[in-house]
């Protein structure tokens, strides 16, 4: 068994997503190193994991699956822009695709950024850090990301969007906590994620 410097990616399949599971493999994929790591499924049903990858997480990497998604197409798509980036999690939204991402610092909360592409495959482009406000409850706002890292975008009924946060405990993990909060996209390509009114208030 692999500890965390094996950086490889498992893979296990069931016709149910309760459940049982049937294990098929754990690889680093093309061979890369992996660690933190998200998959998206387009709305052409073409699915993608992407993945902080290289020595010490030092890029974020795009890798097209196969049909079945079970196997990688061989093509890889480095995320422009990315130095040492991990926790991504991914949405679509008015023609654009947006990656949320959390810098290296272990568990240690820092300020979010994100990229935006015009596809999954790139370029994509870094465009800074997208939350706004103040959790009233820690104090916390934007430079820490409300001491909080990215975990999940998911997408409601309405097409409106939901960002998953993770708020590590280092002290005791299985007491760590989540925040959700709503996200907001442009037209043109801006996005927000806003702990109350935005205005720091």
């Amino acid at each position: 068994r692999a500890a965390y410097s094996g950086g490889y990616v498992g893979m296990a399949v069931s016709p149910k997503p309760q459940g049982p599971y049937r294990f098929v493999c754990a690889r680093r994929p093309l061979g890369d190193l992996c660690r933190d790591l998200t998959v998206f499924q387009d709305d052409d049903k073409r699915a993608y994991l992407v993945a902080a990858s290289g020595a010490r997480n030092s890029h974020l990497t795009v890798y097209p699956l196969t049909d079945d998604y079970c196997d990688f197409t061989g093509e890889k798509h480095a995320v422009e822009g990315s130095d040492h980036d991990e926790a991504p999690a991914i949405l679509k939204a008015n023609g654009w695709y947006f990656m949320l991402a959390s810098g290296c610092t272990g568990r240690a909360p820092n300020a979010a950024r994100y990229f935006r592409a015009r596809t999954m495959t790139g370029p994509w482009t870094r465009m800074g850090n997208p939350t706004r406000g103040i959790d009233p409850a820690t104090g916390l706002g934007p430079e820490k990301t409300w001491g909080c890292q990215s975990a999940f975008a998911l997408k409601l009924r309405d097409g409106s969007f939901v960002a998953l946060f993770d708020r590590w405990n280092p002290q005791a993990l299985h007491d760590s906590r989540y925040v959700w909060l709503p996200v907001e996209t442009t037209d043109e390509g801006q996005m927000t994620i806003s702990f109350g009114r935005g205005d720091g208030k």
